[in-house]
Parts: structure tokens; sequence; C-alpha cells
């Protein structure tokens, strides 16, 4: 891998959607796998070295302990793991005031968002009250099984949990017509 071989991959712009197309005349085996290779290798070797790991912990670990209990929250990923990371902060009581923090979000498509962000003054006594281990607790662990039920909207066995003081779903929309439409709209109530 040569530094000139990354730089020209980002300076790139293959067109990969074209390869794919049904006018393509290229063969499958002639498809490019990984287009920007210098770079995956680039990255693969960065993560190996020591130093860029110390980096990453000092950089990317506040909150990162408990956004592994949450599982895939999808658009609320981001604004979770800030919670998380500023609770964190506020409870080792480490200065971040004016201190310059990047927020990056990113999806399973090709699409991220990083967004400067900076704590201001009084932030420790916001990030005290967001109570992100409270709101998990009481959380079930759920089997494969179970998991997989849920996801495909059946039943899942051995789940015993009434909601109690907490929104639940209470129903899901099955309409699909020209006047109206909440097929899968997923209808909350509150259940005291």
């Amino acid at each position: 891998m040569r530094t000139a071989d990354v730089l020209a991959e980002t300076a790139s712009s293959p067109d990969l959607f074209a390869q794919l197309a049904p006018e393509s005349s290229l063969s499958p085996d002639a498809l490019e796998a990984t287009p920007y290779e210098a770079t995956s290798t680039a990255a693969s070797t960065l993560r190996r070295q020591a130093d860029f790991m110390e980096l990453l912990v000092k950089k990317m670990s506040l909150g990162s302990d408990a956004v592994k209990d949450v599982g895939n929250l999808y658009c609320a990923a981001l604004p979770a793991w800030i919670a998380a990371g500023l609770e964190e902060a506020a409870r080792r009581e480490l200065s971040l005031e004016g201190a310059p923090m990047v927020a990056v979000g990113y999806g399973s498509g090709d699409a991220a968002e990083a967004l400067p962000i900076h704590a201001v003054a009084g932030w420790q006594r916001a990030a005290a009250r967001i109570g992100f281990a409270e709101a998990l607790a009481g959380a079930i662990d759920l089997s494969q099984a179970q998991y997989e039920a849920m996801h495909d909207r059946r039943d899942a066995a051995d789940i015993d949990y009434p909601p109690r003081n907490e929104f639940a779903i209470h129903r899901v929309g099955k309409k699909y017509d020209r006047g109206f439409q909440d097929l899968g709209v997923e209808y909350y109530e509150y259940v005291s």
C-alpha cells in the first residue's frame, strides 16, 4: 500500500451503480469487489496500531459501555450515545465545557453526518438528570427465539412483562386505502 494509491482513491468517484446496471457489459468476474482497496488496507493497518487504539479509547469511549446494552436504536443511536457520554462525563467530573467535539452518526447505507458540538456552561447539571442507566432498569434480556418472534410481530414465549407507568404500543395500524393509510404505524398509550 502506497500513500499515493490512497490519495488517488480519495480523489476518485467510481460509478459502482453502473457496474451493476442491467445494461452493463461487465461480467460478474470483472466487477470491482473493493473499489477502495488501498484505503481499506490502510484502515485495517491503522486499526491494529496500539497508538491508534489508544487515541480511539481516549476520544470515543465516553458512554460506550452504557450504549452496549441498548442494541440498534437506528435514528436514536446518536442522541442515545451523546446522552450516555455526557452522563458518564458528569459522573467522572470531566471538564468538557467549551471543548471541541464531533458527533458522528452513520447508517447502513452510504450516508453519514458529522456534527461539530461543544458542551456549554452548566452541562453537568443537565447531564446529571439524564438517567440513562435508570431508563434501562428492568430491561429484559431476550433469547434469540424471543427476539425473532417480536421482530416478526408474533407473541414471544415466556415474557411476563405487564407495562406500568410507561408508554406501550396500543395497536398497530392495518388500514391501506385511498382515503387513509396507517399500515404498520404504531399507536402508543400511556399505561399507569
